[in-house]
């Protein structure tokens, strides 16, 4: 059967076949086949239904088995920097494709048949640059640049020429020539003074400024004489009997030496029932104040930043009087108000009359109509007393006909009258239950 297969083609060949070609196998047709021992095939003529050998034609089509066709699973897989791409055949057999990672390309597989093909750093290179213009007005050299170099763009022209919208080289028109015969100058003020006008060939202009440092350009170009101009101060505002709302700080001694009603020292702004800063704690603050109507004149005299109670109320609010005696001035306190509402009424030095300097005002009303201030035995302050007794009446009796006393000194308790008719002279006059 060596050649059985050429021998039926060749049988095959010889058929007669009816168009249209090509033959489609049927059952109709047959192939008679002997074999006697060799391998030729003796068929002599289309036999059907003969006791041989038979084979229809679409039976032996239908023999022929044509292979299933190869199919292919892909997997990937990760080998160091690059990736193998394996292909594995129906047929059992692997193939492996490798992406090989090149210079600044990472190959990365995600472990489920993906890749990732990501690019860095690197560099690219310019393989040639070129340059040209439309017009004519440069001309390029090295005109293309294959690896390094300098492109050089050279104008064409000459100063006669310039370059139009096209990048064209036009020569300028010719410009009509002339002869200026004569030039003069003048100004409308008196300011600027003109020399050497006008001029008929060459020359020179010559402007001259006509006025003085202490004079100005006004705007009509005339010279007008500069006004006195200060820096806004305390010192020049009062000096001039202005005034000024600019707050002002300044070091030193404020001294107000003015005549008539100029003389005075005037504090009249309204306070409107305002109080100093918080920052203020130190010196005195004066205002008249409008609070509501009351128009009170208010003077504060803080005790500094810091002070205690105890410290505030041992400060005072002072008059002192000053007089000079053969030049020498001479410095009287006359009052103090202390912080703690302390009113002290200071006198001379000492005298028969008053033993001490000064004595303190109390600082509560009178209890009723009536009462009178008298000095406490032994203290500096005064006390409100009837008017019709008298100070110490009971401890400070006398207790001798000669014991200290002033003429006109009244003194009683309960049981005597005490009448002073001379110094440290005393009658007494017993009294009784009425």
């Amino acid at each position: 059967m060596g050649s059985l297969l050429q021998d039926v083609l060749t049988l095959f060949s010889k058929k007669k076949f009816v168009a249209p070609l090509p033959y489609v196998p049927s059952d109709d047709d047959y192939f008679v086949l002997s074999n006697k021992g060799s391998s030729s095939l003796n068929v002599m003529a289309y036999l059907p239904k003969v006791d041989q050998n038979l084979i229809s034609a679409k039976q032996f089509a239908d023999a022929i088995v044509v292979a299933a066709n190869t199919t292919y699973d892909y997997s990937s897989i990760q080998a160091a920097g690059n990736v193998d791409l394996k292909l594995t055949g129906s047929d059992a057999t692997v193939d492996t494709v490798k992406l090989v990672a090149g210079t600044n390309i990472t190959l990365t597989d995600n472990g489920s048949n993906q890749v990732t093909i990501a690019a860095s750093g690197g560099s690219g290179s310019v393989t040639s640059i070129n340059f040209v213009t439309d017009g004519t007005a440069l001309n390029v050299n090295s005109n293309t640049i294959t690896s390094s170099g300098t492109m050089t763009g050279v104008w064409q022209g000459n100063s006669d020429q310039y370059v139009n919208g096209n990048g064209d080289l036009i020569t300028f028109p010719a410009i009509p020539q002339g002869t200026v015969t004569s030039v003069a100058a003048s100004t409308a003020g008196n300011a600027l003074d003109v020399g050497g006008t006008p001029i008929t060939s060459s020359g020179t202009l010559a402007f001259t400024w006509a006025g003085s440092s202490s004079q100005y350009i006004n705007g009509a170009g005339n010279l007008a004489t500069l006004t006195s101009i200060e820096t806004d101060t305390l010192q020049s505002v009062t000096t001039r009997g202005a005034s000024s709302s600019v707050a002002t700080n300044f070091t030193g001694s404020l001294t107000v030496n003015g005549s008539n009603a100029g003389a005075y020292f005037y504090v009249s702004g309204n306070a409107q029932s305002t109080t100093p800063p918080t920052t203020y704690n130190t010196g005195m603050a004066m205002v008249w104040n409008n609070s509501g109507g009351s128009r009170e004149n208010e003077m504060y005299y803080a005790s500094g930043a810091g002070a205690t109670q105890a410290e505030n109320n041992a400060s005072y609010f002072a008059f002192i009087n000053r007089f000079n005696t053969a030049g020498t001035p001479v410095d009287q306190t006359t009052l103090k108000l202390y912080g703690d509402g302390n009113l002290e009424l200071t006198g001379p030095a000492s005298t028969s009359t008053i033993a001490n300097a000064y004595w303190r005002m109390p600082k509560v009303a009178a209890p009723n109509t009536g009462y009178i201030l008298a000095k406490s035995s032994g203290s500096i302050n005064l006390e409100w007393i009837q008017a019709n007794t008298y100070n110490n009446n009971i401890s400070g009796v006398p207790s001798t006909a000669t014991s200290t006393g002033s003429a006109g000194s009244i003194r009683f308790d309960a049981n005597f009258i005490y009448v002073c008719y001379a110094t440290n002279s005393w009658r007494r006059v017993a009294v009784a239950a009425w």
